[in-house]
């Protein structure tokens, strides 16, 4: 709009007052739709909040890591579906949600999050709320490094600094290198790798290709036992009038035995102890 700022002679100034006019109203214009869009993501930050609500009774699994680390690809294998793959900065911008396991109980969920990067103010990005509310709220992180990358270390250090930043680094953490299948000195990688374990006090790393769907089994299977060490065997009688309290077994249980009984239904059951509690299991214990 700015040509019409120009004149000659007497029409100069008429057509200056018009331009100024002219660029209140862009900017007005532009005001309107800043405001537009932060109601709108207002509205999208309070969905994703209930999304997360319903997602309380669930396993957490929040895939973390420096930028181009290859945290969708593994996602991608680790549950057998597609996620955005993409080499550049930030492909991944909203945090993307997939079981882990659809067959397991309780279920657990893998979450893609952003990649962390050098100087970059995370927790004042808007577009990187949801992504770090994910971190905050996961049961265990999986730390994805590229261990073909000559800058392996700093990435690591990066992210472990971003974690810490944002309060997370009392939420255990299993190491992935991945891309081993481009890495030039295998022996070294796992030297430091083991070191890592001493250093943060880290289980032992997992050395993968994302590629590899044998080392992504070992990698789901490491993920899944971590989760399993932390459950405890409840055994029950529920009556039978009590359905929701059967059908929340079922839901956040892995039923290992199950039978009829004179005053209920009898299991025995595998759970997370908070989870156990939530459904009040101890009122009908045997």
């Amino acid at each position: 709009h700015f040509e019409r700022q120009r004149g000659s002679g007497g029409g100069a100034l008429k057509g200056k007052g018009m331009g100024e006019k002219q660029i209140e109203v862009d900017r007005r214009l532009v005001q309107d739709r800043m405001i537009m869009l932060q109601r709108r993501l207002k509205d999208v930050e309070g969905a994703r909040v209930l999304h997360r609500k319903h997602r309380e009774s669930l396993l957490k699994v929040a895939i973390v890591g420096y930028t181009n680390a290859g945290k969708s690809t593994l996602l991608n294998a680790l549950t057998h579906s597609d996620v955005l793959v993409e080499d550049a900065l930030f492909a991944t911008l909203d945090a993307t949600v997939r079981l882990l396991n659809p067959k397991s109980r309780p279920a657990v969920l893998g979450i893609d999050t952003v990649g962390f990067i050098d100087r970059l103010p995370h927790a004042l990005v808007a577009s990187f709320r949801s992504t770090l509310a994910e971190v905050l709220e996961a049961d265990l992180l999986v730390h994805v490094l590229d261990a073909s990358h000559p800058e392996v270390k700093r990435h690591f250090e990066v992210t472990m600094g971003v974690l810490a930043e944002l309060g997370a680094r009392n939420i255990p953490m299993l190491v992935v290198f991945n891309k081993m299948d481009k890495c030039t000195d295998v022996s070294l990688v796992k030297v430091w790798g083991a070191s890592l374990m001493r250093t943060y006090e880290t289980p032992q790393p997992i050395f993968i290709s994302s590629h590899n769907p044998r080392q992504v089994d070992e990698a789901r299977e490491r993920i899944m036992k971590f989760f399993d060490r932390e459950m405890q065997t409840y055994e029950v009688v529920v009556p039978f009038e009590d359905g929701k309290t059967v059908a929340q077994i079922h839901e956040l249980g892995n039923i290992e035995a199950k039978r009829a009984t004179e005053k209920g239904t009898f299991f025995r059951v595998r759970t997370m102890p908070e989870f156990a509690n939530q459904i009040n299991l101890s009122r009908y214990k045997i």
